[in-house]
């Protein structure tokens, strides 16, 4: 019974341990924070008042964003000190697409939400 109780409590705490990792905001996302972001990156700026999840990429290797994101060459409001220079950008089609009162814009030749 000892056993069970042990291997139950173990299941417990892996399945939470897997939930609290996947709790990260995706690309686009607001963030007050790095941490907050799946990506580590939260760009704060002018450009992004609520914040703007996101992540470092390499410009032409689209395997360097998630699913739904682009890379650009900006990162203005990436974090100083960083060596950031291109993040992913939620990709767009139509404003519809865009949250936290982002627009759908031309971005470095990409539909991407940003203000």
């Amino acid at each position: 019974m000892t056993f069970l109780r042990l291997a139950l409590a173990a299941a417990l705490v892996a399945s939470l341990s897997i939930v609290a990792c996947s709790s990260a905001t995706a690309a686009g996302g607001s963030c007050t924070k790095s941490g907050d972001c799946a990506g580590n990156v939260c760009m704060l700026s002018a450009d992004f008042p609520s914040g703007y999840c996101t992540q470092a990429c390499t410009l032409g290797v689209a395997s360097t964003c998630p699913s739904g994101s682009v890379c650009v060459d900006d990162a203005s409001g990436a974090p100083a000190g960083s060596g950031i220079k291109s993040v992913c950008y939620q990709s767009c089609k139509v404003n519809a697409d865009c949250g936290n009162g982002y627009a759908c814009k031309e971005k470095a030749g990409q539909l991407v939400c940003k203000m």
